[in-house]
């Protein structure tokens, strides 16, 4: 270390104390690796952990520039951290670090001279819940956000905003003719060429098996406009020939729209209902038009909003449980199994089929209370059958908010266990 160096360090001292306070607390659990890097991206100061995965002394590394760096510890998350958008905004990542070979913890603290930046090992679980909620926030055949990514990034969006649902028509038809893999090439194909038209406001998401949503950020000079323009340039986008297995596939499809204003700003899930609400409407009149929300259908949500305060009650006292449809073979005709899908049984209103009773807790955060439901109703009606020696398949479905739970596959076969299910 050269006499210039030495001297320089008294004057850091307390600056590097504080900086190192924070690596000590976020760090303890990693090899503690841990480094400041100056405003002009300049290795400050590091410990003998940052030094380690680099491959170099901890004396040797003070003074090199980020670019340096990263060339002696190639893929090093460290380093492509402070390289990001988060050097300057901060947070924390869950990563595998290619250089280390290893989940890796990052922590990218802003400072007024600079950035300070650690790392530390992810446990199991960690990174078993991180990979979960990657998956649950990701459609995965296209990998395009799904509609928990679309809840979530309305949460933080600020008005003016417009949503616009694009559904595709006649995609089980396909899949029922040409097979499953013909009509997942087709959604590929329309999510590609959505994806090629897209304006740097816009975001794709794919809601549902059949369903699009763009997301346009607009300014409030925008707001009222006519932007039938922009519409059609999605659609035909949507409407393009798309070839699969050797079939060329002519797409067809709806577009409905709900504009969110800064002057009258909505919650994100009223938004989503809302635009529900369109797009029922846009498949009815299958004329080419997209359909916007217009106040005449709060009728409609305000059933919607009576039915959801009533629900909690409904699974408390019994008026839902699940009905049991037949998976038959379509060769053979014989019964292969069932699946449990639940319905309310209604004391006014008569049978709420399953999709709306979803629909009406995915609003109300019980979702994942009818999950359970169902499944305990399941394994009881299985060791009813198996008592009666009759072995048959039942299927239960979950949302994405049950199967966020890295411990389901336990918790599932824990209940069985009680039942005396296999």
């Amino acid at each position: 270390m050269s006499i210039a160096q030495k001297k320089s360090r008294p004057a850091n001292a307390g600056r590097l104390r504080n900086h190192f306070f924070f690596a000590a607390f976020f760090g303890a659990a990693f090899f503690g690796a841990a480094a400041f890097f100056g405003a002009a991206g300049t290795l400050l100061q590091c410990n003998d952990a940052y030094a380690s995965a680099v491959g170099s002394d901890a004396t040797e590394l003070l003074g090199r520039s980020l670019a340096e760096l990263s060339l002696a510890a190639p893929k090093l998350l460290m380093h492509r951290r402070v390289s990001s958008r988060a050097a300057s905004e901060g947070g924390s990542s869950v990563d595998f670090d290619e250089h280390l070979s290893r989940w890796v913890v990052t922590r990218v603290l802003p400072k007024a001279d600079g950035t300070l930046v650690v790392g530390w090992d992810a446990d199991i679980d960690l990174v078993r819940q991180h990979q979960i909620a990657r998956q649950v926030a990701r459609d995965e055949p296209t990998g395009l956000p799904n509609l928990v990514a679309l809840r979530d990034e309305l949460a933080h969006v600020k008005p003016p905003y417009e949503l616009l649902a694009i559904e595709v028509d006649h995609v089980a038809q396909i899949s029922e003719a040409l097979g499953k893999e013909a009509a997942t090439l087709m959604m590929l194909g329309i999510s590609d060429n959505i994806d090629a038209v897209l304006l740097p406001t816009e975001r794709l998401f794919r809601t549902g098996g059949t369903e699009f949503v763009v997301l346009r950020s607009i300014s409030r000079d925008e707001e009222g406009s006519d932007v039938w323009q922009r519409v059609q340039g999605l659609l035909e986008a949507v409407l393009k020939p798309i070839m699969a297995f050797s079939h060329s596939f002519k797409p067809q499809g709806t577009v409905a729209g709900v504009v969110v204003s800064a002057d009258r700003p909505v919650e994100p899930a009223t938004a989503l209902r809302q635009l529900e609400l369109a797009a029922v409407a846009a498949r009815k009149a299958r004329d080419g038009r997209p359909v916007w929300f217009k106040p005449a259908m709060e009728a409609s949500i305000r059933l919607h909003e009576i039915l959801a305060g009533e629900l909690k009650s409904g699974i408390e006292t019994g008026q839902l449980m699940p009905h049991f449809q037949p998976i038959v073979c379509a060769r053979t005709g014989l019964v292969m199994g069932v699946e449990a899908l639940i319905r309310w049984m209604h004391p006014k209103l008569g049978v709420i089929e399953a999709d709306d009773v979803m629909r009406l807790a995915r609003s109300r955060g019980l979702a994942a209370r009818i999950d359970w439901l169902t499944l305990e109703s399941s394994i009881q009606a299985i060791a009813g059958l198996q008592r009666q020696q009759i072995n048959l398949a039942v299927s239960v479905n979950f949302t994405s908010e049950t199967l966020a739970d890295p411990y389901l596959p336990e918790k599932i076969a824990s209940r069985c266990r009680v039942a005396g299910v296999e």
